[in-house]
């Protein structure tokens, strides 16, 4: 079996969008002409021109093919004199595939990157690379902390899986989950992952879009609360006692401590002195679970 290619129609334009992009399209016509003695369909055709969805235009490297027709040719015809018509368009804003494929898990991995804010209240800072507790004049932690809109990075990862052995029970596992080791330039646990999945159908491929949102929070996921409290101890491994005014130098009533005052490690309450440096916080909880996120293969 024998193929004949030879082109018979051309244009191209360029035009300035409403945005202001500059935008080139091609049209390449081609007559495909076959002595096969069995009737050749649109595939076979496609591939005796060898012009492959996604590629580049050898005229404009960045027009990528978007589009190809394959139908019948100037007259109708039959084995063995089969004659068809293959038409391609290409764009310089067109989309870049990963494969020339139908198969919608070759997508590829498509990112976005935001911030997400959130109102809420804080009692420290990131000083460098040091945290830090926010005190007032007189050297104690603000009521209730200090209102704010905390902008943290979110990245946003998209991708489709086969159902063929899909896990479903990881996307549960594995959602808030925190990075143990550097991920996305964030420091471990610093990055927290969420994660989704909704199982679709399209022709006969079955699949799941799978969507993981990692956000960034500078001073780490694991709780770590203040060491503050209404509580002391006089010495390390002592019994805990109501934290009193004169413990804290109110030269008022010797009354309970209406504020609750930092404390270090021992339990003893820092002196105004050497806060906020002094002060501490708790940071051997570990509330969430914690994993390498390159295992997802993003």
């Amino acid at each position: 079996m024998t193929w004949w290619v030879g082109i018979v129609d051309f244009s191209a334009e360029s035009e300035v969008q409403q945005d202001g992009r500059c935008v080139s399209r091609y049209t390449r016509k081609y007559l495909v002409r076959t002595d096969s003695a069995t009737f050749q369909y649109e595939p076979a055709v496609a591939a005796a021109v060898g012009i492959i969805r996604g590629s580049a235009l050898a005229a404009d490297p960045h027009a990528i093919c978007h589009k190809a027709t394959v139908g019948p040719g100037p007259a109708m015809t039959r084995a063995p004199y089969l004659a068809y018509f293959a038409t391609y368009e290409w764009a310089t804003n067109a989309t870049l595939p990963d494969a020339d494929d139908d198969d919608p898990t070759t997508r590829r991995t498509l990112t976005s990157i935001s911030p997400t804010i959130q109102s809420t209240y804080i009692v420290d800072y990131m000083d460098g690379t040091t945290r830090k507790v926010i005190l007032d004049s007189a050297g104690q932690p603000f009521d209730g902390g200090i209102p704010v809109d905390v902008r943290m990075g979110t990245v946003t990862k998209t991708r489709n899986k086969d159902a063929a052995g899909y896990d479903q029970n990881a996307v549960l596992a594995n959602s808030g989950k925190v990075n143990s080791v550097t991920y996305l330039g964030g420091e471990p646990g610093t990055v927290q992952v969420d994660i989704s999945a909704a199982e679709t159908y399209e022709g006969s491929f079955h699949f799941w879009k799978e969507t993981f949102t990692f956000n960034y929070k500078p001073t780490g996921w694991q709780p770590a609360p203040l060491q503050a409290g209404f509580y002391c101890r006089d010495v390390a491994d002592g019994e805990p006692r109501r934290i009193l005014n004169s413990d804290v130098g109110d030269g008022g009533d010797d009354g309970e401590c209406p504020e609750p005052q930092p404390l270090d490690d021992d339990g003893l309450i820092v002196p105004k002195a050497d806060r906020p440096d002094g002060c501490k916080f708790k940071t051997d909880i570990t509330y969430f679970k914690e994993m390498d996120f390159s295992t997802f293969s993003l």
